[in-house]
């Protein structure tokens, strides 16, 4: 008796000052994060292995009192949750694998694609910027050409005034006495 006194009195003031610890106002440092105790079955330091004669043992009463039914659906329950536990465990690695070579492939497709539809956008504009060129030449062609135009009018008509002038000249010579 005298030994179990003492022992709960020594376990008081462990308990509270844990307690106490747990309510202080500074930020966590490091070394006190809480480390997970027992590992394994049920929080105990068994194999999880022990989990399967425990599961026996604990449907012979639920199937006896017909608790749980094995019927079709409570099968194929049992038959998925056992196929994505396997295919999980043993076959994470080779699906990830898998998935991401297929990620990539789809990426580089992607890409690919998108650098074509970049190319015949780069080309649609390229193809604008001499239209817009074009038409710039064809503008400053009209007016050299107006200019032309003009200037041919106005040497022509300075060219028959004169060619008349002189004929007229001309005509004045001979029929003027000398």
């Amino acid at each position: 008796m005298l030994t179990a006194s003492r022992l709960l009195r020594s376990a008081r003031p462990a308990q509270t000052s844990r307690l106490t610890s747990a309510f202080h106002s500074s930020s966590p440092v490091k070394s006190e994060t809480k480390e997970v105790e027992g590992g394994g079955f049920m929080g105990t330091s068994l194999s999880p292995l022990f989990a399967i004669p425990a599961g026996i043992f604990a449907a012979i009463p639920m199937i006896q009192n017909q608790w749980l039914v094995l019927d079709a659906e409570s099968q194929l329950v049992g038959c998925f949750a056992a196929f994505v536990l396997i295919a999980y465990t043993q076959g994470g690695d080779a699906i990830a694998k898998s998935l991401d070579d297929r990620a990539d492939a789809v990426q580089a497709e992607h890409n690919l694609i998108e650098d074509a539809n970049i190319g015949a956008v780069q080309a649609t504009i390229d193809a604008h910027k001499k239209r817009v060129a074009m038409i710039q030449v064809r503008s400053v062609l009209r007016s050299t050409h107006t200019l032309h135009t003009t200037h041919i009018a106005h040497t022509s008509l300075t060219l028959c005034s004169h060619i008349a002038h002189t004929l007229l000249t001309h005509i004045f010579r001979r029929t003027s006495p000398p």
